[in-house]
């Protein structure tokens, strides 16, 4: 019997401390505002809103710089087309582009003005040919009422030996220039003013340059 009455003596000497869950919850909060992360971790979250901010200035700062070299290149590009409309502009007579604004009429002017002066060109062409050749007839039947022999070699020298004519528009007119070899002494002059009067072209000049090699006969007509 003596030890469990020791055992209820004791029962009652400890006294009864009640649960208190409000001074648990004091003491968890306290704890969790004296414990602080380690001061690297906010360095690291500092740094790197720092490089995001600093990656995203760089990135705008260079579409910026492209958008305006690209305004640029833009502006100069267009400068350049109106330079050269301009000036193709001053090229074309005024009859072709006459009521016409637009740079796609300008363009289509130009083409026909440039397949007008090809018409024009293989025009002359002809027309320098047969002056070579009527030219070549008159000089054989010239030497032939003289007395010297004509013939298809006689014609042949005249046109590539003893003269060549070249005819070319300019802006004051048509020209023509006749080389004159030294061998062909009594090249008549007179049958090719007559071939452009012919043409209905009118003389305005016929200059004469003699040296020892060549004689030269320039002569222009409108």
């Amino acid at each position: 019997m003596y030890p469990f009455q020791q055992s209820n003596e004791l029962e009652n000497q400890i006294p009864y401390i009640p649960c208190q869950p409000d001074q648990i919850l004091d003491n968890l909060v306290t704890f969790d505002n004296t414990s602080t992360l380690p001061p690297t971790i906010g360095k690291k979250q500092r740094r790197s809103s720092s490089e995001i901010q600093e990656n995203g200035s760089q990135e705008n700062e260079h579409n910026m710089l492209k958008r305006i070299m690209h305004r640029d290149i833009e502006r100069q590009r267009r400068q350049e087309m109106a330079n050269l409309h301009a000036s193709l502009r001053s090229l074309l007579p005024v009859e072709y582009i006459k009521g016409k604004r637009a740079i796609s009429d300008h363009m289509q002017a130009a083409v026909n003005y440039i397949q007008c002066l090809q018409k024009n060109i293989n025009q002359l062409r002809a027309r320098r040919d047969e002056l070579v050749i009527e030219n070549c007839n008159l000089s054989n039947t010239f030497n032939s009422e003289n007395g010297s022999g004509s013939g298809s070699a006689d014609k042949y020298c005249c046109l590539r030996d003893c003269a060549s004519v070249t005819v070319s528009q300019g802006p004051d007119g048509v020209e023509v220039l006749i080389s004159i070899s030294p061998k062909e002494e009594n090249f008549p002059i007179s049958g090719v003013l007559k071939k452009l009067l012919d043409e209905g072209l009118n003389v305005v000049s016929c200059v004469s340059t003699t040296t020892d090699d060549i004689k030269v006969q320039n002569i222009l007509a409108e």
